[in-house]
């Protein structure tokens, strides 16, 4: 799943101050020994933007942890807040839930 924006305003900027903050997050999926759900957020800022950037898998195991990502990053109160999905391996109904809930 990837969503590709060109915004040809932005492209003779210098590129945007990153302020990473990685959370990782390695959860047993149950059902399943040996299988492990991992999900890494990291938060970018460029001005009043933040950048969600979720890899890994969304499941019912991480989706918690994304939806409380989600509040954290609101709370800043960003003038755009972009959720980049372009590294998921795997997104279920859970984490569909927990982007269509994001206020």
């Amino acid at each position: 799943m990837k969503l590709t924006a060109l915004d040809l305003r932005r492209l003779r900027r210098p590129p945007p101050e990153r302020a990473a903050v990685a959370v990782p997050v390695a959860l047993s999926a149950g059902g399943e020994p040996g299988r492990r759900s991992i999900l890494n957020l990291t938060v970018v800022q460029s001005g009043r933007t933040l950048v969600l950037v979720v890899e890994g898998d969304v499941d019912h195991h991480t989706a918690p942890t994304m939806s409380e990502a989600l509040e954290s990053a609101l709370a800043r109160r960003p003038r755009r807040l972009v959720v980049d999905l372009s590294e998921v391996w795997f997104l279920n109904s859970a984490g569909l839930e927990v982007l269509l809930r994001a206020p």
